[in-house]
């Protein structure tokens, strides 16, 4: 062998070393890079599992308030209905009670042959009527049928 091909040997030794020393620092590289991308990759597994958490938890608030919101939706249904029903008797009632205050006024005046018509009586009526109606506006007071409108 010849001088010229032991430098040439010698040059390629030492590129093939520069090789091996750039394969190796690009090697330490893509073993950072993977150490850093299975650091990542455990955070957002930790961040998937937490938010599955928080959405189970939501999903259930959730469902109670719409369980919630049935049974007030129901209790609501069911007292206007009471409401109604109540109010429906009490109109009877009024209407009962009319039709008889004008019975009684039309037997008074049947059997009133005086054509005058007395005051007392005009008085009684109306004081009856007046403590009539001051007794329905308590009643539905008290029922809170004002509230609803």
């Amino acid at each position: 062998m010849s001088d010229k091909d032991i430098n040439e040997l010698k040059i390629a030794t030492e590129l093939l070393k520069k090789d091996a020393e750039q394969c190796e620092s690009l090697f330490d590289r893509t073993t950072l890079t993977l150490d850093k991308i299975q650091e990542t990759n455990q955070n957002i597994v930790k961040m998937i599992s937490l938010h599955e958490q928080r959405h189970d938890q939501q999903e259930k608030i959730s469902d109670g308030l719409h369980d919630d919101i049935r049974d007030i939706h129901s209790r609501v249904s069911t007292t206007t209905k009471e409401i109604y029903n109540k109010i429906d008797q009490i109109e009877g009632r009024i209407t009962d009670k009319l039709d008889e205050i004008r019975n009684d006024l039309i037997k008074h005046k049947k059997d009133d042959r005086n054509p005058f018509v007395k005051w007392a009586d005009i008085d009684k009526a109306k004081y009856f009527l007046i403590g009539f109606f001051l007794a329905l506006g308590f009643l539905l007071g008290e029922l809170g049928i004002f509230d609803l409108f």
